[in-house]
Parts: structure tokens; C-alpha cells; sequence
């Protein structure tokens, strides 16, 4: 299912010049909370050069499970970081890329702006950076003014983009962003 917030971080990803992949899925096996082996997936898989950047995407992050939640998005990672390095093996034939050669980083985007830094605090420390949406989608907006030299009533030079950036850029040209 198309998700507004996947698809643009996997735009920002794009323009900062990372091969991107969308819900790549791994396999989470059976561990001590969880009593059946089930199947997980990365939102968005980015990778350049030496680095590959894991990014977990949230429209809403709460505040009730601020304690616990860290915990399992960490784990999550982790699992999801030792099918993409060779660990663990996908069942069932599903491919999955080889990041075993490469420095591997954690990113969690969220919309919700109001907890967020409650979230920085606990995720952090385990090695999760924490981004706001609203910051990515500036530097989205920010690229889009600057590389595409796209102005209101001109259409500027920009290549073949779909979805929400055609829409951003349509915007633009409309003058409709203030």
C-alpha cells in the first residue's frame, strides 16, 4: 500500500543520492516475546556507497507506549539487520538484498511533532536517529528550489518524477506553497 510519508522519504534518500528500496521484508524469528516466527519489513532501504540506512516511517507516534515501544522498534532493527547482513536467512526463497560489506544506520521519520523529543531521548541511546517529517519534507522543498530551479509560473528543468514530488512541484509552479 502507497504510504504519503514512505514515499517521500524515499525521495529525500533519492535527491542525497541513495539507491532506494521500499518494504523490503526479513524474517523475525521466534524469540522470548514472541511465541511464532512471523515476517517483518524495512519501510524504506537506502543505500550509497559503503552505508546502507534502515528508515522506519511513523504517521503517529504515541505517548502511552513511550517506554516499551523503543525497545521493540530496536529490536526490530536488529532483526531486521541480521537477515540484511547474512545471519539469518529469508524462508521460503524471498530475496533480500546483501548489506554485509556495508556500515549499516537506523532512522526512524516521524509526523507527530509534539512527542518527538521524548522519542530522541529513548531512541537515541540505541542507536536510532530520530528525524522529524516536516524537516525532511523542507529539505525536499528545499532541493526541489534549488536543483530544479523550478519558480512560481515557470516550469523550471526537472527530470522524471511521480507521485507526491510531481505534486510538490506542481505546487510550486502554481504558487500555491507560502
Amino acid at each position: 500500500m502507497n504510504n504519503y510519508v514512505e514515499e517521500l522519504v524515499e525521495a529525500w534518500l533519492k535527491f542525497n543520492g541513495y539507491i532506494t528500496c521500499r518494504n523490503v521484508p526479513f524474517w523475525k524469528p521466534e524469540s522470548k516475546g514472541r511465541r511464532q516466527p512471523q515476517w517483518g519489513d524495512i519501510d524504506v532501504l537506502g543505500i550509497k556507497d559503503d552505508e546502507a540506512i534502515l528508515v522506519e516511517c511513523k504517521e503517529f507516534l504515541g505517548t502511552k507506549r513511550i517506554e516499551e515501544w523503543p525497545i521493540e522498534l530496536s529490536q526490530e532493527f536488529k532483526e531486521a539487520e541480521e537477515v540484511l547482513k547474512g545471519k539469518v536467512k529469508n524462508p521460503y526463497g524471498v530475496p533480500c538484498p546483501n548489506l554485509s560489506k556495508k556500515k549499516i544506520k537506523r532512522l526512524l521519520v516521524a509526523v507527530s511533532p509534539k512527542n518527538l523529543k521524548s522519542y530522541k531521548d529513548a531512541l537515541e541511546p540505541q542507536g536510532i536517529e530520530v528525524k522529524s517529517f516536516k524537516k525532511v519534507l523542507n529539505e525536499i522543498l528545499e532541493y526541489l528550489y534549488k536543483h530544479m530551479d523550478i519558480k512560481p509560473g515557470r516550469a523550471g528543468k526537472y527530470g522524471k518524477h511521480y507521485g507526491l514530488i510531481r505534486f510538490l512541484i506542481t505546487l510550486i509552479y502554481y504558487d500555491m506553497l507560502k
